[in-house]
């Protein structure tokens, strides 16, 4: 394999405001404006400012991320932690793309997901998450955003059990 870095590295652009129609009531939408404010002030989260609250839907709106994660039952035929997790790991693959194939982000519910079988790192993360949060409801269990190499912007699972071990789940790949 071949690995290179920059130095000095390349500055990303400013995220913008997302400025889509949103779903959402206008006092959460104050609410969550503060509290990002509230965050990205604290000085412990230097460098920490790419925080998802609201996240394009299927319709064209901003969703809050939070609506996405529930407890969901798996398919009849998926009894256990590994079996949820290969079901999850065999849907297909695709990144979100418009019609003149340039990538754009679109979350899709995991019923959206499941009757299309078109998903990326998100849906494939959230489908996970929410099996595994109905077979074991008392665990804790979070969908990180982030980037990975070489893969780039991901979405893995991570779990605690009940020695306060973290386990960090890739959907897609099954590992």
């Amino acid at each position: 394999g071949f690995y290179a870095t920059l130095d000095p590295p390349i500055l990303l652009p400013e995220q913008e405001d997302d400025q889509r129609a949103t779903a959402e009531e206008d006092v959460l939408n104050v609410y969550q404006k503060k509290w990002i404010s509230a965050v990205l002030s604290n000085p412990n989260s230097k460098g920490r400012n790419k925080i998802k609250v609201l996240v394009p839907d299927s319709k064209g709106e901003t969703t809050f991320v939070t609506r996405y994660i529930y407890p969901q039952n798996p398919p009849p035929n998926c009894k256990t932690e590994q079996q949820v997790v290969r079901f999850v790991s065999l849907l297909p693959f695709e990144e979100d793309t418009n019609d003149d194939g340039d990538k754009v982000e679109i979350w899709f519910n995991s019923h959206e997901f499941l009757s299309t079988l078109k998903a990326d790192w998100e849906e494939h993360a959230i489908l996970l998450a929410n099996y595994f949060l109905k077979l074991q409801p008392a665990r804790r269990t979070f969908v990180a955003l982030g980037t990975a190499m070489p893969d780039g912007h991901v979405a893995y699972v991570l779990t605690e059990d009940k020695e306060g071990e973290w386990t960090v789940w890739n959907p897609c790949s099954g590992k």
